[in-house]
């Protein structure tokens, strides 16, 4: 059992790991349930991206938008660490993410101040009132202004640094008519994508591609090229996001993980084999009482399994626990923000599946070749018995 707990450790804690970095970067966007991200078709992230910020009055006049704001990433050196500096309306931060603010608050806001994610915050060891001197990377620029306020979201903005767009623009090195992406607040019940196609094949350029038809669904739940752009909800669309951003697809990725799986479990078909030839004995010996070998098979498989069971599961436990601590401890990051550790109910399915799958092959490989010599021995010994009476 001790063996099933550290395999399943071993897969579920690279399968986390794997699945929360593939979270993470769809996730970058900042794309909550509910909101439709729109940025450039050609950029293989919304930090690369450039849109033309009056695209957003456009989006927002649309039936079901209830709100579309721009926003300015900018990638940002602060105290020697790369940060991302989200520049956008603060009014539509606190309507959109909700932000609990652990000090200062919005009401701080003026010129040349910015607020920090609790995350970020922590880092820098800053706190509201604090100066933070900040060098746009893309642009070259250094300003220092004053923390207005340290926020909490439970999102990836607790990895970044908010502010006015304007301070946005001029990190990222854009003009006063750009952006990043827009961030568009919807009513599902009255927004029809159609309308959205519609704006944004007008919007593109001549050489971008045309959309027809598209479902809500699709836009709200995936990522669609429309025109010059991409809409949709990046962290609902991992293997898209991924497949544009490193070249790979998600079924790559748990390609990789079912390899690190059945490479652990198979220390398992090892214990199996030993477990059955440490037992041998007992088996042939309930063998020749005359118990069926299926019957014997069976009740080993139904025992083998229930302890899987309990050790894959305890397994998962802990490497979940594991996965965060490390993730936490060691500071693992990607694009930039904190690598998130989901509840992974793929990577537990495929821990205990694997594990099964390979307890019931050595199971009934070595059962078998075990129950073999056990019914030799009881037919040596019923050849025995009739010489001897026949003597």
């Amino acid at each position: 059992m001790v063996v099933m707990i550290v395999v399943s450790v071993t897969a579920s804690t690279t399968g986390l790991l794997l699945t929360g970095a593939s979270y993470t970067v769809a996730a970058s966007s900042g794309s909550l349930p509910g909101t439709i991200t729109i940025y450039s078709y050609s950029s293989k992230l919304p930090l690369t991206s450039i849109i033309p910020i009056s695209l957003s009055m456009e989006v927002g006049r649309l039936p079901g938008v209830k709100e579309a704001t721009p926003e300015a990433l900018a990638p940002v050196l602060v105290d020697n660490q790369v940060l991302i500096l989200r520049g956008m309306n603060l009014t539509a931060f606190a309507e959109i993410y909700h932000p609990l603010f652990l000090s200062g608050g919005l009401g701080n806001a003026a010129n040349y101040t910015v607020f920090l994610g609790a995350t970020v915050a922590m880092q820098l060891l800053l706190r509201a009132g604090s100066p933070i001197s900040i060098i746009g990377l893309m642009s070259n620029h250094n300003v220092t202004m004053t923390v207005g306020g340290i926020f909490r979201t439970g999102t990836v903005l607790d990895d970044e640094i908010v502010s006015e767009i304007q301070t946005g623009q001029l990190m990222r090195g854009l003009g006063s008519d750009q952006a990043s992406l827009v961030s568009a607040t919807i009513t599902p019940s009255s927004f029809n994508a159609s309308s959205l196609v519609n704006l944004l094949n007008a919007s593109g350029s001549q050489t971008g591609k045309r959309t027809g038809y598209i479902q809500n669904s699709i836009i709200t739940s995936g990522l669609v090229g429309i025109g010059s752009y991409l809409a949709g909800n990046p962290s609902e669309a991992v293997g898209q996001v991924l497949s544009r951003a490193i070249g790979l697809s998600q079924n790559v990725l748990w390609a990789l993980v079912a390899i690190v799986s059945i490479c652990s479990v198979l220390s398992i078909y090892y214990s199996v084999s030993w477990m059955l030839e440490e037992n041998s004995g007992v088996i042939q010996l309930l063998n020749s009482m005359g118990m069926a070998r299926r019957g014997i098979l069976l009740r080993l498989l139904l025992l083998t399994l229930m302890l899987e069971l309990i050790a894959t599961s305890a397994g998962y436990l802990l490497a979940l626990l594991v996965s965060r601590a490390l993730a936490a401890q060691l500071g693992i990051s990607i694009l930039f923000h904190s690598i998130m550790i989901p509840n992974s109910p793929q990577v537990f399915a495929l821990s205990v599946g694997s594990v099964a799958l390979l307890l019931t092959v050595s199971l009934f490989r070595s059962g078998t070749f075990n129950l073999k010599e056990g019914n030799i021995a009881k037919q040596n010994f019923d050849s025995l018995e009739t010489f001897e009476d026949t003597m």
